[in-house]
């Protein structure tokens, strides 16, 4: 996946290429809480970060077959 801009201000966009049908994306902050999630079919998504507080933050993409995790982390 590639995730832009990192760091980010108000939203994140991720591409999904190499995944397969239905990804589930998660957001997690550093204590290891979901802070957000969702379900996709696209191989782009746009993630809006503009509640959740300045901080680090790992997405955790899975499909199928295959998951993933990056960090990134929201400036305001």
């Amino acid at each position: 996946i590639t995730l832009f801009p990192n760091p980010c201000n108000d939203k994140v966009n991720v591409d999904l290429f190499g995944f397969e049908g239905q990804v589930n994306l998660l957001v997690y902050n550093l204590l290891g809480e979901i802070v957000t999630s969702l379900y996709t079919d696209s191989k782009s998504v746009i993630i809006n970060l503009d509640k959740m507080p300045t901080g680090t933050y790992i997405i955790h993409v899975l499909d199928s077959n295959k998951s993933t995790q990056r960090k990134f982390s929201v400036l305001h």
